[in-house]
């Protein structure tokens, strides 16, 4: 995620339901190039499937879909 200026950015993980899985980021970054982790470690009670990824950054807003292999 590359910001050209400070930004309130939210990134959420959803199940293919349409249910919050995690909220990944939550915050206001500063301009600059920024990297979304997850780490399913703390979502052992998550099964192999696809998910997708909303980011909002102000009032653009963009979705991915990410596969969870276990």
């Amino acid at each position: 995620l590359v910001l050209e200026h400070s930004a309130a950015v939210t990134a959420i993980l959803y199940d293919m339901n349409g249910r919050e899985v995690r909220t990944l980021v939550n915050d206001q970054l500063a301009e600059g190039r920024h990297v979304i982790s997850w780490n399913d470690r703390g979502d052992a009670h998550l099964s192999s499937g696809v998910y997708v990824l909303e980011c909002r950054v102000g009032a653009r807003a963009s979705t991915r879909k990410l596969t969870l292999l276990r």
